[in-house]
This record gives structure tokens, sequence and C-alpha cells, in this order.
């Protein structure tokens, strides 16, 4: 027999169970993970050597950047599904306790740097100096030129990585990704409907009909001169793109083929709610199979959403573009 088992840390207190709910949110698309964590708003918890707190209200015993830790499973064999700190407090019935992930130690971090010569991870590990965020080794060795960062906190280098460079930061706990989307991909994981899928709402698309060409333009090199490249559907919505900062031609045609991927495939779109194993976050290859229908492949997650209470326990996957 299955039952719920759970462990968290809050600051110096922990506690196995007495919360409401439980909703941990993450994304390749929003680099910031969270977690929202609703207590009784009168509620007798233990520190960390077991003793047990005062009681009174829940709201005085936590405060801004307490860490976070949350393990959720079956019988007391518990998967770590979230790693942060606290946000806010509200002092609301329910408490309610708002987390979020390591990019939060980046937001305060303000940086001023500059290079004419790079590489993407040598640009990181001054972003993540100082703090307790690791760097993934799937990283790739991604040169870099005239790249400056003038007074920004971490997250702001994120959303320029994201936004100018097509690049996808991801946070896996405190380990920090940033490169092209199938790079990333480190763990499978088989989500049959029927079986261990609960609700399917996903939809079928067809890449034929979507038409789409990207075109990327660089800056100006040692020469003086750009790199143009083309990508998808001549007869296709045009998708141009300015790539600062990136002057390998190799680079620039991955780059451009990772962004057509993402808007162009035959397969699924959409999300199944699953129980809560097996484990699944952003970066899992997810291996969909329908028996009744020729629609099973492989997609890349591209977000997950858990929500445990007094109900129970369900995890919602994203799916994106779908793997080769």
């Amino acid at each position: 027999m299955f039952r719920y088992s759970s462990n968290i840390q809050l600051g110096s207190f922990s506690f196995k169970g007495g919360y409401n709910s439980i909703v941990i949110k993450r994304s390749s698309r929003d680099f910031m993970d969270t977690a929202v964590i609703k207590l009784p708003a009168l509620s007798r918890v233990k520190n960390k050597s077991g003793q047990p707190a005062s009681s009174g209200k829940t709201e005085k015993l936590f405060k801004e950047g307490d860490k976070v830790l949350i393990s959720l499973g079956y019988n007391d064999d518990n998967h770590q599904e979230f790693a942060g700190f606290i946000r806010r407090v509200s002092p609301s019935v329910p408490t309610v306790i708002e987390c979020e992930g390591y990019g939060w130690q980046l937001r305060r971090k303000q940086i001023g740097a500059s290079w004419k010569n790079t590489t993407l991870r040598q640009v990181l590990e001054e972003v993540v100096r100082g703090t307790d965020v690791t760097l993934s080794p799937l990283i790739p060795d991604l040169p870099l030129t005239n790249f400056s960062i003038i007074n920004l906190n971490g997250l702001q280098v994120l959303e320029y990585l994201r936004d100018k460079l097509l690049l996808t930061p991801f946070f896996s706990l405190n380990e920090l990704y940033v490169g092209l989307q199938l790079g990333m991909v480190k763990n499978k994981v088989n989500l049959r409907l029927g079986w261990n899928v609960i609700k399917d709402e996903l939809k079928s698309r067809l890449a034929e009909e979507t038409k789409v060409l990207v075109k990327i333009k660089t800056g100006k090199g040692k020469k003086n001169e750009r790199i143009e490249y083309e990508a998808g559907d001549k007869d296709g919505s045009v998708r141009e793109i300015d790539l600062p900062n990136v002057q390998d031609n190799s680079w620039v045609k991955l780059i451009a083929e990772d962004a057509l991927a993402k808007a162009k495939y035959t397969g699924f779109e959409g999300s199944v709610t699953c129980f809560l194993q097996p484990f699944v976050e952003p970066s899992y290859e997810a291996a969909v199979v329908d028996k009744k229908d020729d629609r099973s492949g492989s997609y890349f997650v591209i977000g997950t959403e858990l929500t445990m209470d007094m109900q129970g326990a369900r995890r919602k996957v994203h799916i994106g573009s779908k793997l080769k």
C-alpha cells in the first residue's frame, strides 16, 4: 500500500506533515523555481535537533532568506523536489510561505565585468561567484566576443543569455545549466497514456502546418563582417534574430536549428497529469506511449507543476518540442 510521505525544512525547523498544501513550479522557460507552502496559522514544528519549537503564530517562526528543502514521495522513499529560500511570509489564514529557488541568490548579486574574448562558462563563473550555485558540467564551450555586464544582477544576465543569444538557462536545484535546449537532456521517463498518466491534455501538431524561416545575423567580427544563416521554410513566416557576441559559424548554425526545432515539429503539444512518481523535472526526455493511436514519441519536458494537499499528490508535465 502506498502512503504519501514528505520531509520539509524551513530555516532551522523541519516537519513531515501538518501542512495544508504544497505547490512547486519549475520551468526551463522561467529559470526561477517557485514553491508555495500553506501551514496552519497556529502550528507546532520541530527544529533540526528534533526539539519542539514554542507553539504560537506560524508566521513569526520564519523570515526571508531562510533555506528551504522539500522532499516528497511514497512510504518515506522521498525525492528532493525543491531547494531554495523563503521570499515572503504572508500573515494570512492559513499562513502562506512563498519560496524561490537558487535564482534568489543571483537576483541579490550585482555584477560588473567585460571581456573582449571569453566563453560562456567564464561569464557564468563570474555570475555565480560568491553564491551557493554550482555550474553544470554540460554547459557548452561557446566562445563569446565583446561581452559586457554593466550593473546587472545575476538573473538579468541569464535573461540576456536567453533573450539575445537564444540559450536556455535552467536550475536543477542549485546546479545551473545554460546552453542549447537539446544539450541539457540528461534523463528519460516513460509516460504511458492510460497507465501512469491520469489525465491527457495533449494536442497533435504537424510540422508541415507550421512554416517558419529562422534568419540569424551576428554582430560584426574582426574583419567587420557579419555571419548570416537561415534555417527552415523559404516561404514561411520570417523570424529575424540579431545575435550579438557570437562569431563562430558552427554555433550560429546550432542556435538557428535549436530555435527552429522549438517552433516546428510533428507530434504532441500540451501536458499530461501523472502521479507523484515517476519523478520528472524540466530537461527530461519524456517518452510518451499511446498504444491506441500512432502518437508515441520522445519529447522535451519544458515544465512541471507539482501539487500535494489533503486530497493527494499530482504532477503536471508540460512537454515541448519532439526529440529526434
